[in-house]
């Protein structure tokens, strides 16, 4: 081994053990909005980003989902982050019957969730700094 590998291999291992690991989903709410958001990063090769940049066809995801890409500096990864809008409702639910036992009867099927263009700017631009301070492993 080279010792110039040794010294790059130790920074790079003290960058990343400075760093806090974050799981690739979760949930999150940006500044500035009041919805939640289920998070989904999936790691994706460089062959592939390239292939999205090439190619002329998108992607279709649903109203309730935006898609982008991430890419992680400490370890030059590049994750496609997939974002779902949660249903106030559910959270609802989730909480009256989780914290106090109670189910109530709310109809969830009437609620039509779609993303517009500030949302997703604004979700892009906060997510991206949150994820700069985290290490997706």
């Amino acid at each position: 081994m080279n010792p110039t590998d040794y010294s790059y291999q130790s920074s790079q291992v003290s960058a990343i053990q400075g760093q806090p690991i974050h799981p690739t989903s979760f949930f999150y709410r940006p500044e500035n909005d009041f919805y939640h958001y289920r998070v989904n990063c999936k790691e994706i090769k460089h062959n592939v980003i390239t292939y999205f940049l090439n190619s002329n066809n998108k992607i279709q995801f649903h109203e309730n989902e935006h898609v982008f890409f991430y890419h992680q500096q400490y370890d030059d990864r590049f994750y496609q982050v997939i974002c779902e809008l949660v249903s106030p409702t559910a959270i609802t639910n989730y909480l009256n019957e989780n914290i106090y036992g109670i189910k109530l009867q709310q109809n969830m099927g009437q609620e039509q969730l779609s993303f517009s263009i500030e949302q997703k700017q604004n979700l892009e631009f906060y997510l991206a700094q949150y994820l700069s301070n985290n290490l997706l492993i």
